[in-house]
């Protein structure tokens, strides 16, 4: 049985993996993250690739307010939403941001139910996230 303590590190050196390894990400070039504050609502954001997507550097440790399925249209638009910019991916970790897997139960299960059709199409969210990596230079 793991000590809270034990948990809490362990969830901490996961959350690290994942915001330095861009390859590890399920919706490359974003990570989904969420910060959990007393008192405050749930907070959702992004991490985004720009060094891998458009050789943007400086940009590694920021955390975009929006979400996947409320993505701009361009990469002007996308990197000019509210943000919290840190130096390191301990600082976004220190500020209490966080990446959650997803259910792999209900990937599979949403991933079985759709038709051939509906997984050929991009979803609004793919297509936004698409144009913001298309979007070679900012205006």
């Amino acid at each position: 049985m793991s000590t809270p303590l034990a948990a809490a590190q362990a969830a901490r050196q996961r959350n690290l993996l994942f915001f330095r390894e861009p390859r590890r990400w399920m919706v490359w070039p974003f990570l989904p993250v969420m910060r959990r504050r007393p008192g405050c609502e749930e907070e959702l954001g992004l991490l985004f690739d720009a060094v891998g997507t458009h050789g943007l550097y400086g940009l590694s440790a920021t955390v975009y307010f929006c979400n996947l399925f409320m993505l701009p249209g361009t990469l002007h638009e996308f990197l000019s939403l509210p943000r919290e910019t840190y130096d390191t991916a301990d600082e976004v970790a220190d500020a209490g941001w966080e990446h959650r897997l997803p259910n792999p139960g209900a990937m599979r299960r949403s991933s079985t139910h759709r038709s051939a059709h509906d997984r050929d199409r991009n979803s609004p969210a793919e297509s936004s996230a698409s144009a913001v990596v298309a979007s070679r230079t900012p205006s």
